[in-house]
């Protein structure tokens, strides 16, 4: 990889503007990470620089699908998470003013689903470097806008994405770890926990009822992490829900969803409710 290393980033530095040659750099780059692994680690800091540099002049979502696979192969060395960290850093900087412009998240669903990927990647790999680190509040944000986006692969990368958040508390590997994780994400919800609820909720009843299971599960994960508070937040959100055609569900209706999910005690138990639930605003 160090002897094709100064071709590969020749060629990406000639051909920036192309996206049919950069895609084909960047699987090839991916390949050769997937194999050499942590051999490659003298390369990780001119990779990233590189990749960064490119993708802040044309916005490439193969670079940040690059970055996942970079994440995944480093991620468990401590030395290099700081390093990791500031190009997410970078990558989410350069990424945010296109997806919060006019149409920026409908338009651009394959950035959406890499940038999600990357994230949800960094969170599998080192949680606490993620939830303690100073991008975790903007891309939560981020991410929020996108709980409504009609697309399933950038969906599902969403969704994922606040599926780990919250599920890396009960997958700490000790006591000690599992509080800190506790500790961080209980911060992060008390800012973003009734932001996030309104999200799912307005999936429920505005999105295609096959795209509801992913999101089902970032409840339940809400619900074993904070089950009172999120049943609030639910009753809350059920309330203010809005829809484009004149189907509401009655106050009853309401109060039978919100009883059902408290009641439920696998993850198998919330989708036929909120199934149910999103055929009321059909």
């Amino acid at each position: 990889m160090e002897e094709l290393w100064p071709l590969l980033s020749e060629l990406c530095t000639k051909h920036k503007e192309s996206v049919r040659v950069i895609e084909r750099i960047c699987r090839c780059l991916r390949f050769m990470l997937r194999n050499v692994q942590r051999a490659a680690i003298s390369l990780l800091s001119p990779l990233v620089t590189l990749a960064a540099s490119v993708y802040h002049q044309h916005h490439h979502s193969c670079f940040l699908y690059l970055g996942s696979i970079v994440i995944d192969e480093f991620g468990g060395e401590e030395s290099c998470r700081q390093g990791l960290l500031q190009m997410l850093q970078v990558f989410s900087e350069d990424t945010f003013p296109l997806l919060s412009s006019p149409g920026g998240l409908v338009s651009h669903p394959d950035i959406v689903d890499d940038l999600f990927r990357l994230c949800y990647r960094f969170i599998q790999q080192c949680p606490l470097t993620f939830l303690c680190s100073p991008m975790a509040s903007p891309l939560i944000e981020c991410a929020l806008a996108a709980c409504t986006l009609n697309h399933r692969d950038a969906f599902s990368s969403v969704m994922r994405f606040f599926k780990d958040i919250v599920a890396c508390v009960s997958t700490a590997t000790d006591t000690h770890q599992r509080e800190l994780h506790f500790t961080a994400v209980q911060s992060l919800l008390t800012q973003h926990g009734q932001a996030l609820v309104n999200g799912l909720v307005s999936g429920f009843v505005l999105l295609p009822t096959y795209m509801l299971m992913e999101s089902s599960e970032v409840l339940w994960e809400l619900l074993v992490c904070a089950r009172e508070p999120v049943c609030h937040m639910l009753e809350v959100s059920i309330d203010s829900v809005s829809c484009s055609n004149a189907v509401k569900a009655t106050d009853a209706q309401k109060a039978e969803f919100l009883t059902s999910i408290s009641r439920c005690t696998a993850l198998e138990d919330i989708f036929p409710v909120v199934r149910e639930f999103a055929r009321l605003y059909r």
